[in-house]
C-alpha cells in the first residue's frame, strides 16, 4: 500500500480516523479558527466574508424585481403606444383626414389633434424614462426610487385618458408606486450600492 501525501486535502486522515467534534454547535477544535468551512464566524452565518467585510453581497427585494420588471415592459409598451399616438395626432391635423371623419359624422377639430400629440409625446418621454430609471434600480440611490415613484404616478395619470384600456396603466402604476414605498425597497436604496 502506498503512502498518502500528508497535503492532500481527499485523502483519508492518519491512522484511518476521522475527527469526531461535539455534537450541538460546539466550539472547533483548537487550531482551526472561526471562518473555515464548516464553521461560520459569530454574527457571519454565510461563512467567509466576501472583500469589504459582507457575508453575502446585498440581494434586490423580490417586490422591487417585480416594479422594475413593469417598469420595463410597460416602459416599452408605452413607447409603442406613444408613437402611434403622437402619429394619430399629427394626421388628425390633416384636412382630408379631417374630411374623411367628418364624413362619418364625427367633428373633428385642432385642439384635439393637438391633444392627441401632447399626449403621445408625454407618453413617449416618460416610457423612456420608466426604462432608464429601470435599468438604474441596481446601482441607484434614493434619487432613482423618487424617480420611479413620479414616473408611476404621471403613468397612472396617463391612463386615465386612455380609458377603458388605460385601467391596466392605471393599476401598474400604482402597484410600482406601493412596490417602491415598502420598508424593503427604501432599505435596498438607500443602502451603500457597488
Amino acid at each position: 500500500m502506498s503512502q498518502s501525501d500528508p497535503n492532500n486535502p481527499y485523502a483519508a486522515p492518519q491512522g484511518g480516523q476521522y475527527p469526531s467534534y461535539p455534537q450541538g454547535g460546539g466550539q472547533p477544535p483548537q487550531g482551526q479558527p472561526y471562518g473555515q468551512p464548516g464553521h461560520p464566524a459569530p454574527n457571519q452565518p454565510y461563512g467567509q466574508p466576501y472583500p469589504g467585510g459582507n457575508a453575502m453581497p446585498p440581494q434586490m427585494p423580490g417586490m422591487l424585481k417585480a416594479a422594475r420588471v413593469l417598469l420595463f415592459v410597460f416602459g416599452g409598451l408605452g413607447i409603442v403606444g406613444g408613437f402611434f399616438t403622437a402619429i394619430g395626432g399629427s394626421a388628425l391635423s390633416n384636412a382630408d383626414v379631417q374630411e374623411a371623419f367628418e364624413d362619418q359624422g364625427l367633428a373633428v377639430d385642432e385642439s384635439m389633434a393637438g391633444i392627441l400629440i401632447a399626449v403621445g409625446v408625454v407618453g413617449l418621454l416618460v416610457s423612456v424614462a420608466q426604462i432608464v430609471i429601470a435599468a438604474k434600480f441596481g446601482k441607484g440611490g434614493p434619487g432613482v426610487r423618487i424617480a420611479g415613484i413620479v414616473s408611476a404616478v404621471v403613468m397612472a395619470a396617463v391612463g386615465i385618458f386612455y380609458f377603458p384600456l388605460g385601467i391596466v396603466w392605471i393599476i401598474v402604476g400604482i402597484l410600482i408606486v406601493v412596490f417602491l414605498a415598502v420598508k424593503d425597497s427604501a432599505a435596498w436604496f438607500a443602502g451603500p450600492r457597488h
